[in-house]
């Protein structure tokens, strides 16, 4: 397959760049043209500032930030849902602006699922119980069909990092 074969296929597709903190996937994805980015990471802030011939493409992404001010009380994940369901809205009424939507990145966004999860138990620092697990799996579950129902290609990027047993930080 090659790129021009993307336009013959009758679903958008979706595309995963994954790699260590600091490898250039946020530079790269925010490149794509009249884009929209979910950053979960602040990631922009670190493309906005690379200084190469694609820095004008990167400071043409429009976005919006979703990094927790106070993880006691989160609010990040609401906003995105917020977004998300705006994007729904727009699509359904062929008036969806963007070529392309983009996620910063899917690590990022599970931790907002996360912390919204867990707050909903009294307590962001409560040990996760199999419930709460089944919770963010479908939270994340409902996101990513959402948004892969966009008229439009979704690009996500991943680390390699994961919740340590006790679920209060990233290694």
């Amino acid at each position: 397959m090659k790129a021009k074969d993307l336009l013959s296929i009758r679903h958008n597709p979706s595309i995963m760049f994954y790699g260590p903190a600091g490898c250039g996937k946020t530079a790269l994805v925010s490149q794509s043209p009249n884009s929209y980015m979910f950053d979960f990471d602040d990631g922009m802030l670190t493309a906005a500032l690379l200084e190469d011939k694609f820095s004008s493409l990167r400071r043409n992404c429009e976005f919006d930030t979703y990094v927790e001010d106070n993880p006691n009380l989160p609010k990040m994940w609401m906003k995105a849902e917020r977004k998300i369901n705006e994007f729904i809205t727009q699509s359904a009424k062929g008036a969806l602006k963007y070529d392309f939507i983009l996620v910063d990145s899917l690590t990022g966004m599970s931790k907002a699922i996360y912390l919204q999860v867990m707050h909903q138990t009294g307590n962001v620092w409560n040990k996760p119980q199999i419930q709460h697990w089944g919770d963010m799996v479908l939270m994340m579950e409902k996101a990513l069909t959402l948004l892969r129902s966009l008229k439009c290609p979704l690009i996500l990027t991943a680390h390699e990092m994961s919740y340590v047993a006790d679920g209060t930080n990233l290694i």
